[in-house]
């Protein structure tokens, strides 16, 4: 059951951060369509700050049980 567990949590993890992170990127060039790419990078690094934030909050509170 275990293993289970760990499984799911890192799938769900994996899925959350690509769906986050792309869809992210895509909001940012389109928002932003007239900016450099070092302000895409910018924003984009901030998001990414964010995610592993969320990441880190998910994988504390295991939202998978065991």
């Amino acid at each position: 059951m275990r293993m289970w567990t760990e499984l799911c949590n890192k799938f769900l993890s994996l899925l959350l951060f690509q769906v986050t992170l792309l869809g992210a990127w895509k909001d940012i060039m389109e928002a932003n369509a007239d900016d450099t790419l070092k302000e895409w990078l910018t924003e984009y690094y901030d998001q990414l700050l964010s995610t592993w934030h969320a990441e880190v909050w998910f994988h504390s509170f295991k939202i998978c049980k065991h």
